[in-house]
């Protein structure tokens, strides 16, 4: 098998890859789209509540509930993205800060990959400033597990790093 890559730069955030696949009996082409990989954390305050952001998201016109995160910037390790988005979306930062693992957040199309990350040694900085049309909601893990059962946390990916922080036994609630 033999891969032929054009690469169609679309903006500073994505390109689409056209792969041409050279195969014994035949030749196919697929579309992929590259970009950065995507970071996020579960956060839970001392006072057991976890951080949520609330913000506008273009691609689907709704605001929606997510765990703070992502993109991991040009050079930067991706746990140090995570810290950063943290701090920038929340006001808190991480001390102790514990890898769930990284997956493909959708094999069939996108090139990047999803890093999880929890933490439940948070503190919140001392003069914050919120980032601009994001605002921070704290919920119970009763109250998260309710705004999963409701479908009121639309992000998939995120309800799979709350599976995944589950399975690991770093937060106990029934879904």
């Amino acid at each position: 098998m033999r891969v032929k890559k054009k690469i169609i730069k679309v903006s500073k955030y994505i390109s689409l890859i056209e792969k041409k696949i050279y195969l014994k009996k035949s030749n196919e082409v697929y579309h992929s789209l590259r970009q950065k990989d995507y970071v996020s954390i579960l956060a839970i305050t001392k006072n057991k509540k976890i951080l949520l952001v609330k913000q506008y998201r273009p691609a689907i016109e709704k605001e929606t509930l997510e765990l703070p995160g992502g993109l991991v910037d040009k050079n930067e390790i991706h746990l140090i993205s995570a810290k950063r988005e943290l701090v920038e979306e929340t006001g808190y930062l991480a001390k102790k800060i514990i890898y769930l693992g990284s997956f493909y957040p959708d094999v069939g199309r996108l090139e990047n990959k999803f890093h999880c990350y929890f933490s439940n040694n948070i503190e919140l900085v001392k003069n914050f400033k919120p980032e601009k049309n994001i605002s921070v909601i704290e919920v119970s893990l009763n109250e998260l597990r309710l705004l999963i059962k409701n479908k009121k946390i639309l992000h998939f990916l995120h309800i799979g790093l709350i599976s995944l922080a589950r399975l690991k036994n770093l937060i106990k609630f029934k879904i």
